[in-house]
């Protein structure tokens, strides 16, 4: 969990983050702050331990931490958030001294964190299979005030709270 405190403390992780939260100070649908990344991990955490997964909690975190990362660019650059992510998760893991076999499986994980290609799915590890279903499972749908506009289909919202 050393890894944690680091990409928390990271300068260019700190700029990104600082940057999302301006981008959708005024956004009503779900935000992706530090509040989101972590229920993110902390839903994964008990998902992995309530499933015997075995998924090590640093992988968690890290993928968590940094699955949305990306947002700022998609949103100055137009590139898709999770290709994004990708590349500010890898500047930021190397950076933060991150374990080069670890940093792979994080960043697959973050790849394939987004929508539902099936194909996609089919290979994926259990880290991203769990880091896509925490995505989901953190967002309040059940209680969201902007829910009659959300561009989320029907299938696709959380409608329970994860206990």
């Amino acid at each position: 969990m050393q890894y944690v405190e680091r990409i928390l403390q990271n300068e260019r992780f700190c700029r990104e983050m600082e940057f999302l939260g301006r981008a959708e100070e005024k956004r009503i649908y779900c935000r992706h702050d530090i509040e989101h990344l972590l229920a993110v991990a902390r839903i994964a955490s008990l998902l992995s331990e309530d499933e015997g997964l075995h998924i090590r909690r640093g992988l968690i975190y890290a993928a968590a931490l940094l699955h949305d990362i990306g947002r700022g660019m998609e949103y100055r650059e137009g590139v898709p958030h999770e290709e994004a992510s990708v590349m500010l998760a890898k500047d930021i893991l190397c950076a933060v001294g991150y374990p080069e076999a670890d940093m792979q499986e994080v960043l697959a994980a973050i790849a394939s964190h987004r929508g539902s290609n099936q194909e996609k799915q089919k290979t994926d590890t259990p880290l991203a299979k769990l880091l896509r279903r925490a995505d989901g499972l953190s967002r309040n749908c059940f209680c969201c005030r902007a829910g009659a506009s959300c561009n989320w289909d029907a299938g696709r919202r959380n409608r329970t709270v994860v206990i």
